[in-house]
Order: C-alpha cells, then structure tokens, then sequence
C-alpha cells in the first residue's frame, strides 16, 4: 500500500512562518484561489378597446405587445485592470492522484476570495474517476493586493530573475476540512484536523487536513509564461521571493 503524506502549507499566496534562504522552494502541495448574471425585463403592450356609435356597431381591435427579454452581458469585474489578469481558476500540476485547483474571485479592486478544491482520481496521473473531492466549504482567504514592485524571483531550478510581483496580505477563514466521495472510506476528527482514508485502485492515503483558524500570512503573485506563481518572501531579504506554488489554467 502507498501513502502520500499531504503537509498544509500557504494557500495560493503565502505559507506560514514565510521563507527559507534564497534557495529554490519545493513546489508543494497546499491546503487547500463567477461573475453575476444580469437579466433584462419582459415588457408587455397594452390592449386597446374601440367605442360604439349608433347606426353602426364599430369594435377596435385588440393590440397584444410583445414580450422582449434583454440579453445577459457579462458580468463587470470590479478587478483593477493590474490584477483582472489574475481572476478565474487554476490548477496545480497532478501528484500521485491528487490535483488542486485554486479560484479567484475579485471582490473589490484590489481584493480577491480564493477558494481550494482538492480531488483524487482512479489513476495515478488524475485519469479516470474523481474518486474524492474535499474543500473548506468557504473561500480560503480574503486577500489585499499592493500595488506591483519590482522584486528578486526565486524560481524553482534555482535561477534569480528580476519580475513586478502583487505582494499580498492573506487572512485565512476559520474553517474546518470536508471531503465525500465514493473513495472516501473512513474519517476522523482528531482536535480540529480531519484524516480522511481514500482509496483509488492499487493503494491509500489518509492526509492531514488542519482546520483553518484565521491567522494572517504575507506573500505576492506573479504572472509569467501563462503561468501563476505563487510566492512566498525570502526571510532576511527585502523584495526578495522564491515560488511555493505553480499553477496554470
């Protein structure tokens, strides 16, 4: 049998207790970053009735208007057009049957609600059926983005590149974990982490999922390549950051 051992680190912006040295980061695995529809009005015509004079019997006709339904436009993001970029879903590369996806949701101009799902597959390169999907029941984090600065990016072969990054403030939600599906064989509640044993063919794992508990974490985002690199900063170093996480559409 196969365990995975699934540590909660940040969220998509920033982990807590921040970075290490100026070395690479390890991409790892994080805890667990819809606009409105508008709907035009239905108009209806009057019916008009004609008067009878005497000789003749006159009768008007009856005149129905038609029912018009406005189109739906797009929703506005209330997004700043620096961090728009950012807004939608992401999705973490598969490890071992187990894939995060990440949304955000602009809430204002320069703050977002992030939200993690995770899911386990069948299949060790997430083919096949989704056989347990978890998530906090809430957004993750309420984020405050900063204006871009520019910073010195760690990434994780090592190199050092010079990027405007969006640091970040992130307050966590107070939440606990929940996780159902048909590979989800037992759970408990050990304090406030949940330990869930999903079964997919050829194996298990049964991963910590601490509860949040609405500490602060500080960190950036950077948008490079098509890529979503979250980042956390490098302790020591000011506008200093290596990569924690890497997602794509």
């Amino acid at each position: 049998m196969k365990f995975l051992a699934v540590v909660l680190s940040s969220s998509i912006l920033v982990a807590c207790g921040g970075g290490g040295s100026g070395g690479p980061a390890s991409s790892t695995a994080g805890p667990s970053t819809d606009g409105s529809s508008t709907t035009g009005s239905s108009t209806t015509g009057s019916s008009t009735t004609g008067s009878s004079t005497t000789g003749s019997s006159t009768s008007g006709s009856s005149t129905s208007g038609s029912s018009t339904s406005g189109s739906s436009p797009p929703a506005v993001s209330p997004a700043s057009p620096e961090l728009a970029k950012y807004e939608g879903a992401w999705q973490e590369n598969c490890v071992d049957h187990l894939r995060f996806t990440k949304t955000f949701i602009a809430t204002g101009s320069s703050t977002f609600s992030v939200a993690t799902k995770e899911e386990y597959f069948d299949n060790a390169d997430c083919t096949g059926a989704v056989v347990a999907t978890g998530s906090y029941g809430v957004p993750d984090e309420n984020v405050q983005y900063a204006p871009a600065l520019a910073a010195s990016v760690t990434l994780p072969t090592g190199e050092n590149i010079t990027a405007d990054v969006n640091p970040a403030t992130s307050v966590y939600a107070v939440a606990t974990f929940s996780i159902t599906g048909s590979g989800v064989k037992s759970t408990e509640l050990i304090g406030t982490t949940l330990y869930a044993r999903i079964e997919y063919t050829g194996g298990y794992v049964t991963p910590p999922h601490p509860a949040l508990n609405g500490q602060t974490t500080q960190g950036a985002l950077l948008l490079r390549n098509d890529e979503l690199l979250a980042l956390v900063p490098i302790v020591g170093f000011t506008n200093s950051f290596k990569v924690l996480h890497r997602y794509a559409r």
